[in-house]
């Protein structure tokens, strides 16, 4: 996994946009989703998992 600046990742997402034509709505949609995702397999087999996650 990479990770990178606020402004990188607005950059990425506006060429993804803009060349690719894929909607800013589905981009957060597969974030949320990938999100989603890799908390469920971090917290696999734990007895009442319970998780706040905070997103802004």
């Amino acid at each position: 996994m990479k990770l990178v600046s606020a402004q990188t990742m607005q950059e990425i997402d506006r060429l993804t946009i803009k060349e690719f034509g894929v909607p800013g709505l589905t981009l957060m949609e597969r974030a949320g989703a990938n999100c989603a995702e890799a908390i469920a397999g971090r917290f696999a087999g734990t007895p009442d998992p319970r998780v706040l996650v905070i997103a802004g």
